[in-house]
């Protein structure tokens, strides 16, 4: 056996929507195989890349399974298009990752690669997701992934993301190496990542939180967690108020006599719009919250329970279950907004205005649901599960 194989292996998870790969015919297994043979063709370490939860044996608790990837220095590749986004477990591995990645200073660590809808991928996009993959300066690889394994671009594009790949890696080990396990600070001793900077709860901005210690992200939970109560009570009433809105013009297509339903369409689209936009802005300030303060939670836990601080997890927990009065009321939320989801379906069949009216309500809803699915867990871990 060659010696160096005893090293640690590298350790990366592939993320991808389970359609995509049927529609390229089947190329992730291949890029996953070609990606660790040049990785250890390159560096003599060996690669284990995983496609599949299953295969990292996170089960139904994978959040926690990826705070300790993060602190173990596994990068992130999700392979996009824009059916990645309209997968809930794929809009959360992204979100889960992102947060852990820069709480710890380690955002090099995610390395989405683009294999079609390139052109639609903008910081302008109103879903965090969306933005987030325009932000990390993302590999085009559609010419490689339409070409198929074996050929020259795909070759070339295995290549580039190798040496991105261990770039990343050897960046984040460094900085997660320098890093005191008992406050989750760079050591004194060493110089902390240029790319680190502090940044609030909300911020869309990329920057990394590397320099938050355990005890600082602690504080700021028993900050941010009430915060997050008041903005589900806010994203609510705006839901309210744009299904009020969209109960009264869509009564109007049942009872409108002999009135042309293209007239009542453009009339609906634009009484929707307005109330469209104002849900769909609070709904996506709050899944950022939420996304962003479910990895503060599960980071502060995980590393307060490996040095042994009970008091201070008490604490968190505490301040979870003060949020956590009503988690049936919030799966009942969830199971209500999968219903307006396939409502919207139907109706937006009638007209392209009101198609177009109801696209920021649907991302609103879609969001309001992925917080509402976060929230639910909660209970879990203020009960110590």
């Amino acid at each position: 056996m060659d010696e160096n194989t005893l090293d640690e292996p590298a350790r990366c998870f592939i993320s991808y929507a389970h359609a995509d790969d049927e529609t390229f015919d089947g190329p992730v297994l291949q890029f996953k195989k070609d990606l660790e043979g040049q990785y250890e063709a390159q560096t003599g370490r060996i690669l284990h890349a995983y496609v599949d939860r299953a295969d990292l044996e996170w089960g139904e608790e994978w959040r926690d399974g990826i705070t300790n990837a993060v602190l173990n220095a596994t990068a992130f590749i999700p392979i996009i298009t824009m059916k990645y986004f309209n997968r809930e477990v794929c809009r959360e591995e992204l979100m889960t990752f992102y947060n852990l990645t820069g709480m710890r200073g380690v955002r090099e660590l995610i390395l989405p690669i683009v294999i079609a809808g390139a052109k639609r991928i903008s910081s302008d996009d109103s879903r965090e997701v969306v933005q987030i993959i325009a932000k990390r300066q993302y590999k085009n690889f559609e010419k490689a992934f339409l070409a198929g394994p074996g050929t020259q671009v795909w070759r070339e594009a295995v290549n580039e993301a190798t040496e991105s790949l261990i770039l990343a890696l050897e960046s984040a080990e460094k900085h997660l190496a320098q890093m005191d396990p008992s406050s989750g600070k760079i050591s004194p001793a060493a110089p902390a990542s240029p790319a680190s900077a502090t940044v609030t709860i909300g911020d869309q901005s990329d920057e990394d939180e590397g320099e938050l210690g355990i005890f600082d992200l602690q504080e700021k939970l028993e900050q941010v967690i009430p915060e997050v109560g008041a903005g589900v009570v806010e994203t609510m009433a705006a839901f309210q108020e744009w299904s009020n809105v969209a109960g009264v013009e869509f009564s109007k297509f049942s009872d409108r006599g002999d009135k042309d339903p293209r007239t009542l369409a453009f009339a609906a689209a634009n009484a929707l719009k307005i109330p469209s936009l104002e849900f769909e802005g609070t709904a996506a300030r709050l899944l950022t919250d939420v996304a962003r303060c479910d990895a503060m939670i599960r980071l502060v836990l995980d590393q307060m329970s490996s040095i042994n601080l009970p008091q201070p997890q008490r604490t968190v927990r505490q301040a979870l279950a003060a949020l956590q009065t009503q988690p049936e009321e919030m799966k009942k939320i969830s199971r209500e907004m999968n219903e307006a989801i396939e409502n919207l379906k139907m109706i937006s069949t009638v007209s392209v205005p009101l198609r177009k009216s109801l696209v920021p309500a649907r991302n609103g809803i879609l969001a309001l649901r992925d917080s509402m699915d976060i929230l639910s867990r909660w209970s879990q871990l203020a009960a110590g599960s």
